[in-house]
């Protein structure tokens, strides 16, 4: 009787090392993968689109992109010809707002960081109390993006 409890608590103890191995080994090959758990994405609300359709929709229609990231960020990659536009140069980035005159009436996509950045919602509802027409969010953002730029090169 000892025996097999002992070897319960040998094959139980294999059991739990195998495990920790294979959770090491998971974390040392996907370092920035989250649980699927925390991967469900929320639905898509009014004045939002996914980075694959506002990336469709830039290669036949005329459209302006802002990356409301702060600026070193923007520096180092961006979407090619998009504006640097965030909360603390708003008001001081002259700039992009005549650039911008030419879009009054075209999209103006918004991107930052990712589904869980919020500076492109407030550079969205700052140009939406200006009165431009159609201004939208790139939900999935930077990191949506980046993939449709890696695949034109």
């Amino acid at each position: 009787m000892q025996r097999l409890v002992f070897r319960s608590f040998f094959q139980a103890g294999l059991l739990v090392i195998a495990a920790i191995a294979f959770g090491a080994g998971q974390r040392q090959f996907f370092p920035d993968t989250a649980p699927a758990l925390y991967l469900q994405s929320q639905p898509l609300v009014d004045g939002e689109i996914l980075a694959a359709d506002a990336w469709q929709r830039a290669q036949s229609e005329e459209v302006a992109w802002i990356d409301a990231r702060q600026e070193p960020v923007f520096a180092k990659d961006h979407v090619p010809g998009a504006l640097n536009l965030n909360e603390q140069n708003f008001d001081s980035a002259a700039d992009a707002h005549m650039a911008l005159t030419e879009f009054y009436d075209k999209p103006i996509f918004i991107y930052c960081d990712g589904a869980q950045c919020q500076a492109s919602h407030k550079i969205a509802e700052m140009l939406r109390e200006m009165r431009y027409a159609e201004v939208i969010v790139v939900k999935d953002g930077w990191p949506g993006l980046k993939k449709f730029l890696m695949s034109q090169t």
